[in-house]
């Protein structure tokens, strides 16, 4: 309404310099009963062909580009129209709002006391019907929320300022084409230029507490001291002639120094024999590992004797 009050004819759009007076002529040539919206998007589109065709623009690619951001803005404004023709049917509202005030006019005679209930020590809100009062601000309350949701386009305080929405819009337009078209700054070398460039924090928030760079939850763990080597075999073992298996050495600073901490604790037979029964396969669960190793296709213990007797009591089980 705020923008049917600043533009109530299309000769007020013209004469502020929104529309051209060709335009406009233009404009009214064109003789259709219905919303004309979509005529300023045909004029933008044939600009866009023309300037192609005159090379003004270097690709297809920039056309397709600028083409899809007017489809997106038509389309938009489609959606706005479309909102602004069919709202929310008036019985909704009209009935919500009877639904409420209706309920609280029953409450007003219902939650009154009869003659001797008084005598009840029970009844707290005796004299003043506190219980109904907090329904009865909840309730207006949102029902006067759903009002205001209706049209967000209105006059309220809180309602989208369209007028300073359309003078932003044009301002920032302006803006770009005549005073920031073709006016950067010469590169130069910044401050983190160098490797020892040190980030920099306002006096305020330089003392606050410091989070770690991200990592993922098992980023931590590391494997057993007992693994020295990481066997790495094809899943395949048909495929075992064409890609061949790498040793691949564990360095010191990848295993856990204490002896229950490690992943090779983590992977316990016991623990994981659930996932070994559908991740693996039975033949790759009857293959031996050696003391020392890790092998990535079975997860087959790397502990002892004695934990390689339990995980046979467990696969049996």
């Amino acid at each position: 309404m705020k923008a049917r009050k600043r533009f109530p004819t299309l000769d007020t759009v013209a004469a502020a310099g929104f529309m051209m007076p060709h335009e406009k002529a233009n404009f009214d040539q064109i003789q259709y009963n219905y919303n004309k919206y979509f005529l300023p998007f045909n004029w933008a589109w044939a600009l866009v062909y023309n300037a192609r065709k005159e090379g003004l623009i270097e690709g297809d690619y920039y056309v397709t580009v600028i083409s899809e951001d007017i489809k997106k803005f038509r389309t938009g404004l489609a959606w706005v129209c479309n909102y602004d023709w069919v709202p929310l049917p008036i019985i909704y509202p009209t009935i919500v709002c009877l639904a409420v005030h209706m309920y609280f006019f029953v409450c007003v005679m219902a939650r009154q006391y009869v003659k001797g209930s008084e005598n009840d020590p029970n009844m707290i809100d005796l004299v003043f019907p506190f219980m109904t009062s907090i329904q009865f601000v909840f309730y207006m309350g949102w029902l006067k929320v759903g009002e205001g949701l209706l049209n967000p386009w209105g006059e309220d305080d809180d309602d989208f300022e369209t007028n300073m929405l359309i003078d932003r819009n044009l301002a920032m337009g302006l803006k770009i084409v005549d005073e920031g078209y073709d006016k950067t700054p010469r590169l130069e070398k910044d401050a983190f230029w160098d490797d020892t460039w040190v980030p920099l924090y306002s006096e305020a928030s330089a003392h606050e507490k410091r989070y770690h760079q991200r990592q993922g939850s098992l980023a931590h763990i590391k494997l057993s001291r007992s693994v020295s080597q990481v066997r790495m075999v094809p899943r395949d073992g048909r495929r075992a002639s064409v890609v061949k298996e790498r040793i691949v050495n564990v360095k010191p600073e990848e295993t856990n120094e204490s002896r229950g901490n490690g992943i090779g604790d983590v992977f316990r037979p016991s623990s994981l024999l659930n996932l070994m029964k559908h991740a693996a396969s039975s033949h790759s669960l009857e293959r031996q590992q050696s003391p020392g190793s890790f092998r990535m296709d079975t997860l087959s213990p790397t502990s002892p004797t004695t934990d390689a007797k339990e995980y046979e009591s467990d696969k049996r089980d």
